[in-house]
């Protein structure tokens, strides 16, 4: 099985040491990079293509949130986890509005960390159980009280995994119709893409 190629980016050295050592009795993570702000970890990820990045959302100059943004517009399928160390702070729900696949603090144990890099390198959206509250707040400011019963039904679905095909079936809907669904969810909540919308779903709608 390859390697997971990982890209740390914050501006610390020791924490970007700490890291380094905490991860190096995984053997399925490889450290391919580090970056010291949101433009070396641009660069970086341009120049490593690495399949994980975790991005600490407060550095000088440009910061973590929009080195998120800039990345994932070039390569999306990049997984994004944005490290902390409050999950009170706004940059918390703007990384999600930008892409980022999860949210995890800086404070955390290394069984946590190795979890969390392998879950989002498999597709998952770790998000540190701190963070829901930021979460749904902004949740629920952005829209979410517009939703139909139909797209909120949709919407649990997608929070429970299920694929577009698997909605239709349940629902008894055309997978087109499920589609449309889907994108008046994305609007109504203010979201860039299915990813961003399961993360919600998954981890709020319980």
């Amino acid at each position: 099985m390859p390697l997971i190629q990982l890209l740390i980016a914050d501006d610390h050295s020791m924490v970007r040491q700490g890291l380094r050592v905490m991860l190096a009795e995984a053997s399925d993570i490889a450290i391919v990079g580090e970056a010291r702000n949101g433009e070396e970890a641009i660069a970086a990820a341009r120049d490593l293509r690495p399949d994980v990045i975790l991005m600490d959302l407060n550095m000088p100059g440009l910061d973590g949130v929009e080195a998120t943004r800039q990345i994932l517009r070039e390569q999306p399928a990049i997984k994004i986890v944005a490290l902390t160390a409050q999950v009170e702070d706004d940059s918390v729900v703007d990384a999600v509005q930008a892409g980022a696949t999860g949210i995890w603090l800086k404070a955390t144990e290394y069984e946590d960390l190795v979890r969390v890099i392998r879950e989002a390198n498999a597709g998952g959206h770790p998000v540190h159980p701190d963070a829901v509250p930021s979460l749904m707040t902004a949740r629920r400011a952005g829209g979410h009280n517009k939703l139909s019963d139909r797209e909120a039904t949709v919407l649990a679905l997608i929070g429970e995994g299920l694929s577009n095909r698997d909605i239709a079936d349940r629902l008894s809907l055309s997978e087109a119709t499920v589609k449309s669904h889907v994108s008046h969810i994305l609007d109504k909540l203010g979201l860039r893409n299915r990813a961003q919308l399961a993360l919600y779903a998954a981890k709020h709608e319980k």
